[in-house]
């Protein structure tokens, strides 16, 4: 089992507090399955259907890394992001509800899933979205939850 110690440190790499073995660029998908700890199970949408991941650490333009993760000031065991997200434009419905995110390495189409929670409403409640044709799928604010969990 691993200590509280441990579990803020890892939340602290992806909000980057602690950047120590971490790479550059991180990609953002969204599931409508359940993933498994093992990175499996992670369905996504249609790339025909307009869905792409979203880059989610960019530079500021003057050398500084920005971090859209923050550490949950109301469960310091989790990250939140920190601003919205932006999807691309739904060319068709995005099928089942989209319940988890999850966190990919540096790899827009293929990569390996390192972090996965819920999309949680601002109760932290699940709070799952339904893409429908022509809209922009939104992550509000504090909506993608990324929890470590180790028992």
């Amino acid at each position: 089992m691993l200590t509280d110690t441990v579990k803020l440190r890892i939340l602290s790499a992806i909000s980057g507090i602690s950047v120590t073995n971490i790479q550059v660029g991180y990609y953002l998908g969204l599931s409508s399955t359940t993933p498994t700890v093992a990175g499996g199970n992670f369905t996504e949408p249609s790339a025909e259907a307009g869905y792409k991941r979203v880059y989610i650490k960019t530079s500021d333009g003057t050398g500084h890394v920005t971090y859209p993760f923050v550490i949950d000031s109301q469960d310091p065991h989790s990250a939140i992001n920190r601003d919205e997200i932006h999807f691309n434009v739904a060319t068709a419905n995005w099928g089942d509800p989209l319940t988890y995110v999850g966190i990919f390495d540096n790899n827009a189409t293929g990569g390996t899933l390192l972090a996965y929670g819920l999309l949680v409403d601002s109760n932290g409640d699940p709070a799952p979205i339904t893409v429908l044709k022509d809209h922009i799928p939104t992550i509000l604010q504090g909506q993608a939850k990324i929890t470590i969990d180790v028992e």
